[in-house]
């Protein structure tokens, strides 16, 4: 045997057992030595070490000023994930009286009155002494939690945005010919993906709401789901960077009228989740089932409707890309905080109606070519498609194949933005909108 593998206790016994063990069969024990590669010397230390009982090992280092109950310890992480920093997470924890206290509140029991006094009786001997409070090391491993603990502890939301994506494959189920789901390849044009985007290069717009110019931000982008072309995007000159099922009708039709109609369109929830795309809910005294609606997109579209951003990542992950692009062509605000810190004082002062402020910013109709400009050139590049086939493709080039679906004459009026129900009254019929002072 090596001597390398015992250099264990419990290997060492394991090898005077050994010895014994051929002892027994009738040799004497120099032999039996020889055969296991240790010297007699060698292994009457190792036995006599073996019939010892363990010395009991001395505690080392600073005594803890408390010891944690499991319980303690559960609440203590929970604080940890909801606080910022050890210290206010520990005072948090300290400060806790019962079970929902808290903002969120905290569902585990409190600290134990001998455990919170301890922590407080510490804080405030560094309080004292004017210096800075160092919690101990039973505390602080307490308080030590990954960013997937942290994410699971703070709610759905949190977790969702912790969790890796799996990469999908390039395939849809559809309903076959006999009725059973069936499983078909993605090709140019199955399927669009449509999301608005804040541009940092702010534009200026001619307010027609307040008579006068404004600055925006806001954009409606669609791409294609299997070549990740870029088909068409939209620049909005609204109030506070807002958009309507107007601005949302306009930018599809515009699409389809490019790119044809797709299979099936992923859409956002909210100011999406609206009459154009699922149609207008039909009183029940018309004769229809509770629930019914008539007239949205989804009649001659599937309408899927996405909850959080990874169900959009193939736009998603392209807008990055398309500000970096746009990066400086115009003032630029930037992406985070104090960035650009001029910029974003002018943008708030061209907010607030000033007008040499308004100067400093382009005004829509360049900005509109100059992003049509970096879409049109982003679709030339090739980008590595690890879910086609691993190399490298162009947009335009996955695209080229497609034979566009042209929009049914008879189905034009499903982009119509405003669907209410309405009864026809002497050959007349009246609709209102909260955004229009005058009714049609």
């Amino acid at each position: 045997m090596n001597r390398t593998a015992v250099n264990s206790a419990a290997s060492r016994a394991a090898m005077v057992s050994h010895v014994r063990t051929l002892v027994a069969s009738g040799i004497t024990i120099w032999s039996a030595c020889e055969r296991a590669q240790i010297s007699d010397k060698t292994f009457y230390r190792w036995e006599a070490e073996s019939s010892r009982p363990p010395k009991p090992k001395k505690k080392t280092g600073r005594p803890a000023e408390v010891e944690l109950t499991p319980e303690e310890v559960r609440c203590l992480r929970w604080f940890a994930a909801h606080r910022e920093g050890t210290p206010a997470a520990i005072a948090g924890f300290a400060r806790h009286e019962r079970a929902g206290d808290g903002r969120p509140p905290c569902p585990h029991e409190p600290a134990r009155p001998e455990t919170r006094a301890a922590i407080l009786a510490h804080k405030a001997l560094a309080d004292s002494a004017g210096a800075r409070w160092h919690p101990t090391a039973v505390l602080r491993r307490a308080c030590t939690i990954t960013a997937a603990e942290r994410a699971e502890m703070r709610g759905d939301r949190a977790r969702m945005a912790d969790t890796l994506t799996r990469q999908r494959a390039q395939v849809i189920i559809v309903e076959g010919e006999d009725g059973l789901p069936e499983t078909r390849a993605m090709m140019p044009g199955t399927g669009y993906v449509s999301d608005d985007m804040s541009v940092n290069t702010p534009f200026r717009f001619e307010d027609m709401d307040r008579g006068r110019e404004a600055v925006g931000r806001q954009s409606l982008i669609t791409r294609d789901i299997y070549s990740l072309k870029w088909l068409g995007a939209t620049l909005i000159g609204r109030r506070r960077d807002a958009y309507r099922v107007e601005d949302i009708a306009d930018h599809f039709a515009d699409v389809v009228a490019s790119a044809g109609l797709p299979l099936f369109w992923r859409i956002e929830r909210g100011p999406w989740n609206n009459n154009f795309f699922f149609g207008a809910p039909l009183p029940s005294e018309w004769g229809e089932p509770d629930g019914f609606r008539f007239g949205g997109l989804n009649g001659i579209i599937k309408i899927r409707a996405k909850f959080a951003p990874r169900g959009k990542g193939e736009i998603e992950s392209g807008f990055r890309l398309v500000q970096s692009a746009m990066l400086h062509r115009s003032t630029d605000i930037g992406r985070t905080r104090g960035e650009f810190e001029r910029a974003a004082k002018l943008f708030r002062r061209a907010s607030q109606g000033d007008v040499r402020a308004l100067e400093y910013f382009w005004n829509i109709n360049d900005a509109a070519a100059a992003l049509s400009e970096v879409l049109a050139t982003d679709n030339t590049v090739p980008h590595l498609r690890a879910g086609i086939d691993g190399a490298r493709h162009a947009a335009d080039a996955l695209w080229a194949p497609r034979v566009a679906a042209p929009l049914p004459a008879a189905d034009a009026w499903r982009f119509c933005p405003i669907k209410i129900p309405a009864t026809v009254r002497g050959q007349c019929v009246q609709a209102g909108n909260k955004h229009y002072a005058m009714p049609f």
